[in-house]
């Protein structure tokens, strides 16, 4: 245990000057994205203007703020004086309080954002060894490494996508335990888990999420405790409701976490979003959709009006899935190596089937799911938006089609990581992608999740091809019928 720890250690101790090293750590802020905002919210504070007062108040100097055109002056002065409870508290507050403490220095900021990807990346290595026990710290290790390089760019801006890297990494072996019966640990993700939407609202579905699986593993399957989902409600929305509760009383009618939740699900689904992309441009048409009187101030029924009038933008929907996973090849990868291993594993499982039949469809059909992954692999980011959503959406309905029958053979996707994962998807359908600084950059905080697949995807490959090389001995160890609800088992 200790040389493990000693090589963990080691490892971090190089990557991190490794990212120093390669990396671009200055002490000034791009005005890019929603950086200018949250250095905007912290200065202003620090220069006793209160908080969250975003906007040029003081000079420009002051702000430490590169990149400056006239025309970017103009759009910063416009918000000028105006309180931003537009934004979550918990990263322009990380900011406020750091630059309390060491003056006005993004060069601090950047720095402790670094040692907040570090820690993310070694807690992948501890959700390794739990999920996978003694060879998920060599995959958590390999997880770790590939994360913190492919990601050792991010810290270099201020965005609180740096902390939710961290926030999943907990949120992950909190539910490890929380599945397993532990009060603390329920206590605990619910509090984390509302510190996360308190950062960025991209967390928020995975709530929901959880309460449903919880339910439907009591309901039908007789597993959990209704105590651990009750400290798990009431450490979220003791931590959310605080804010919320100050938040309301501030903008005077009820509010949750930020008053931009509403304006995110227009912004998102109207005339303009065909790349999936965040597009309020639509608020300055006075012929757009949501500019005209439809009976109904509701936000999510003004989007299913919106659809049910101009069916045509439903093409919206695959571009959200395209534009949210395809810039990720740590995603593309996952879906490849996920029909590799299943087009293996059932030509393995074959050789068990009664029906001469079925023994020879399975041949075409394995080599047929090894063509569309290897071909998925390959072109999913020159696809269009229609073909790329109907392989991952196939390729997701393949795997949980055979998920009970793998996951007795040991090839077990853990439900923590699907959770996790549904929470991006649906987030993506139903609001937006934002790809401003960073490709996908709101699904990218759990890539560490799909690296960790990925090595374990890899690992079972090798299991089962030495299985088939080998003594051709049958490994999938499924001899009954069994049904979706193992998932939650």
């Amino acid at each position: 245990m200790k040389k493990k720890s000693l090589i963990l250690l080691v490892i971090g101790a190089i990557l991190l000057l490794f990212a120093l090293r390669r990396g671009h750590f200055t002490n000034s802020v791009i005005f890019t994205g929603d950086e200018w905002d949250y250095q905007s919210i912290a200065v202003n504070y620090c220069d006793g203007h209160g908080y969250p007062v975003t906007g040029l108040i003081e000079e420009i100097d002051r702000y430490k703020i590169v990149d400056l055109t006239e025309e970017k002056i103009r759009f910063w002065q416009h918000f000028s004086g105006i309180k931003a409870f537009h934004r979550p508290p918990f990263y322009p507050v990380f900011l406020c309080v750091t630059y309390r403490l060491f003056g006005v220095n993004p060069l601090i900021i950047k720095y402790l954002q670094l040692i907040v990807l570090l820690c993310a990346g070694i807690l992948l290595v501890v959700a390794g060894k739990l999920f996978w026990g003694e060879k998920g710290y060599f995959i958590g290790l390999l997880g770790f490494i590939s994360f913190f390089i492919l990601n050792r760019r991010f810290p270099e801006h201020l965005m609180p996508e740096n902390w939710q890297f961290l926030f999943l990494s907990i949120i992950t072996i909190c539910l490890y335990f929380h599945y397993r019966g532990s009060v603390i640990s329920s206590i605990l993700l619910g509090t984390i888990l509302g510190i996360s939407v308190l950062n960025k609202g991209t967390t928020l579905l995975l709530f929901p999420l959880v309460i449903l699986c919880d339910l439907y593993c009591m309901l039908f399957k007789r597993k959990g405790r209704l105590l651990n989902t009750l400290v798990f409600l009431i450490g979220f929305l003791a931590i959310t409701g605080i804010w919320s509760g100050y938040l309301s009383s501030q903008v005077h009618h009820f509010t949750f976490v930020s008053t931009q939740s509403n304006e995110v699900l227009l912004d998102g689904n109207n005339e303009y979003c065909s790349d999936g992309l965040w597009h309020p441009e639509w608020r300055d048409d006075i012929n757009a959709f949501y500019n005209a009187d439809h009976g109904t101030h509701l936000d999510m029924l003004r989007v299913i009006s919106f659809y049910s009038h101009n069916p045509e933008y439903l093409l919206n929907i695959p571009a959200k899935i395209k534009a949210g996973f395809s810039p990720l090849l740590t995603f593309s990868f996952l879906l490849t190596l996920l029909m590799i291993l299943l087009a293996i594993w059932l030509f393995k499982r074959s050789r068990t089937y009664t029906s001469k039949l079925y023994r020879y469809l399975a041949v075409p059909v394995a080599l047929g799911l090894i063509v569309l992954a290897v071909y998925f692999g390959f072109f999913s980011g020159t696809l269009n938006k229609l073909q790329y959503s109907y392989l991952v959406i196939l390729m997701l309905s393949l795997y949980a089609l055979y998920y009970n029958q793998m996951s007795v053979s040991g090839f077990l996707v853990p439900r923590e990581f699907i959770l996790i994962f549904f929470n991006f998807f649906i987030f993506s359908v139903v609001f937006y992608v934002c790809n401003e600084t960073y490709s996908s950059r709101y699904v990218k905080t759990m890539e560490g999740i799909f690296l960790l697949t990925d090595f374990y995807l890899l690992a079972a490959i090798y299991k089962v091809l030495l299985s088939v090389i080998g003594s051709g001995q049958d490994v999938s160890g499924y001899s009954h019928r069994r049904d979706f609800r193992d998932f939650f088992g």
